[in-house]
């Protein structure tokens, strides 16, 4: 179409009618350029398709010379794509969501069309990729069986590629299945090996008191354990630094192991436990097993104690000396106490008191109530004292625990000269009645009281008197000789 230019010549120049021009503006270009894009040869079509990438009329021309014929789509543009980048994606055959997604991996086209070419989708080439591997390299190790790569967790935990897959091709998916081989900085092909003769790699318990892995396996493979989270192997024969701290061999361990089990619980179902208890008349019986297991614990905590004491290790010596510390162990030999009467003892045992209470009592034949001269606090003086007063020990243990009476209260009423031990029968009840134990619950002086008792004076009475203030029973009898009764 001819326009005629302002010297009056003609020329052959496109234009645009003004309802053109009103379309191109209400599509969002600007009137001032709408000349320029139809001098420049463009439709509106075209035009409007430019403007949307914010390309101006020439900018479009010098894209054309180029071999751009049209802009991409716009959904590029409002992606954040550049144009040229765009225009790439589009000509290869990616739209703009799929570019987007290659994009995210950090994968640019030209590495984006390699991927494709080697017949990857983005997701696998971007997990490829975070490995650092080529389309190249990533086609290889496909052939070789790795169709995905190595999970994340290897490269975290700083695991090269290399040995990630190699870690997979012995069946270690994860790390979690190869984590502890890698600590102990065992090969895949070996960790495979162990697994398949049934072992699991040693606990880093091990690790932490210096073992190597050889060392550590064998005890491992002879079914020693370390601690476990609830304290299980504390208290088993399996847990293997009992044995390790006795500097026993695990060849040795695990003989020694069987025999040991058996033989404790036949002598814990023997009566042991009771022994230790001999003088506990309210105790309750609780679970056997779990009585068993800490029985079992005490011998097996004995077992580097024996070591240091330089006594031979077996289960007869386990159970003999168990609880006992090796200085604890070596003052009961040297002073020839029982090792039931040295428990009693405790601490006492490696003291001068404890040696000294426990000649005394084995002199007098009484060595067998030494737990309950430690757990009452008796001194030497006290022992002394009741003999003196010709009174039995065993006797005098015997009564506080049946009248249920404190030692030390007991022995108080004893020196102030009343018979302690004497007892009268109760025929209502067909029972025997201490007699010193009603006395006692009147809370009076032990010499008053005796006074009293010694007058005739029922307990009762005599706290009636004392009550009111007659501490001497030959007044308080002289009353009541008169009629006078305690107010």
């Amino acid at each position: 179409m001819l326009r005629q230019c302002p010297r009056g010549k003609y020329v052959n120049r496109p234009f645009w009618s003004e309802s053109e021009k009103a379309q191109f503006v209400n599509e969002g270009g600007w009137l001032h350029e709408a000349d320029e894009w139809a001098s420049l040869g463009f439709s509106i079509s075209e035009a409007i398709e430019w403007t949307l990438w914010a390309i101006e009329p020439k900018q479009a021309k010098i894209y054309r010379k180029r071999g751009i014929l049209n802009p991409p789509h716009p959904a590029f543009f409002y992606s954040g794509i550049e144009i040229m980048d765009a225009v790439r994606w589009e000509e290869k055959g990616f739209d703009v969501d799929l570019a987007e997604e290659w994009l995210g991996t950090g994968i640019e086209i030209m590495d984006a069309v390699r991927w494709v070419e080697k017949g990857f989708d983005v997701e696998a080439a971007g997990e490829w990729t975070d490995w650092g591997v080529d389309p190249e390299t990533a086609e290889r190790l496909r052939s070789e069986g790795f169709s995905v790569p190595p999970s994340d967790q290897f490269r975290d935990e700083n695991v090269s590629l290399e040995n990630a897959l190699n870690w997979i091709k012995f069946g270690f998916e994860d790390i979690d299945a190869a984590w502890q081989w890698i600590e102990w900085k065992v090969a895949p092909k070996d960790a495979y090996q162990y697994r398949t003769d049934g072992l699991e790699p040693p606990d880093e318990e091990f690790r932490d008191e210096g073992l190597s892995f050889a060392q550590a396996m064998k005890w491992v493979s002879r079914g020693f354990s370390a601690a476990t989270d609830n304290g299980t192997y504390f208290e088993s024969e399996y847990y293997w630094k009992y044995w390790y701290d006795a500097q026993i061999k695990p060849s040795e361990a695990e003989s020694l192991r069987a025999t040991l089990s058996e033989f404790i619980e036949k002598e814990f179902r023997a009566g042991v436990r009771a022994r230790r208890r001999r003088y506990s008349f309210s105790f309750r019986d609780e679970d056997e097993d779990y009585e068993l297991q800490n029985f079992k614990s005490e011998c097996l905590t004995t077992l580097s104690q024996l070591k240091i004491a330089g006594l031979k290790i077996n289960p007869e010596a386990m159970i003999r000396w168990r609880g006992f510390s090796s200085e604890q162990i070596l003052a009961a030999i040297d002073n020839e106490i029982d090792p039931d009467h040295a428990f009693a003892l405790g601490k006492s045992l490696t003291s001068t008191r404890g040696v000294k209470i426990y000649s005394l009592l084995k002199s007098i034949g009484a060595e067998d109530d030494i737990e309950w001269v430690e757990r009452n606090g008796f001194s030497v003086a006290d022992i002394e004292a009741l003999r003196k007063l010709k009174i039995d020990l065993h006797d005098f243990v015997m009564l506080t625990y049946l009248a249920r009476l404190d030692a030390q209260v007991l022995l108080k009423w004893a020196k102030a000269k009343w018979p302690v031990t004497e007892k009268k029968p109760i025929w209502e009840t067909k029972s025997i009645e201490y007699v010193v134990a009603k006395w006692i619950e009147t809370g009076l002086d032990p010499k008053v009281a005796y006074q009293f008792f010694i007058s005739d004076f029922s307990p009762e009475e005599a706290q009636a008197w004392v009550g009111v203030g007659v501490i001497d029973p030959k007044i308080a009898q002289r009353r009541k000789n008169a009629g006078l009764s305690p107010k």
